[in-house]
């Protein structure tokens, strides 16, 4: 169970109504479903700041897991590329949670042009060392 005090209460991300129908919880979280336009969602949720201590501790997503994993994960996302590329040529990909970067190599050598955006700074610098287009931070909606 979350401290409630690292929790926040949400609207919809995607009409912005505060509205949401309590569809089930878990741990603390709870699943709802905007009123305005149906979109399911988690709130209450973790504010950003729990968030980032979390994967700065290595307490979920750590860094040394998804490399250990590395080989198992690459046949995974070939796979994954190839459903894509079977509606769209490669272009621009961002890699929301890249990680240490396995996708995004992948992708690279298929000829995508990746960014990557992960908020564990190991896996940042795992990135980098990679020479891989990486920022450390997390990815907010705006309207």
């Amino acid at each position: 169970m979350p401290d409630p005090a690292a929790l926040e209460r949400v609207a919809c991300p995607v009409c912005r109504r505060d509205d949401g129908e309590a569809l089930m919880g878990k741990d603390g979280f709870g699943i709802v479903r905007c009123r305005g336009c149906g979109v399911a969602y988690v709130s209450p949720r973790l504010t950003p700041a729990a968030q980032a201590a979390l994967y700065l501790g290595q307490a979920i997503s750590p860094a040394a897991y998804y490399v250990r994993t590395e080989r198992q994960d690459e046949r995974s996302f070939d796979a994954r590329l190839r459903l894509i590329e079977r509606f769209c040529a490669p272009g621009r990909l961002l890699d929301l949670g890249c990680g240490p970067g396995t996708f995004s190599v992948a992708a690279r050598a298929r000829g995508w042009c990746t960014v990557g955006l992960d908020l564990n700074p190991q896996s940042v610098a795992h990135c980098r060392s990679r020479g891989l287009d990486v920022l450390c931070d997390s990815f907010r909606a705006r309207r």
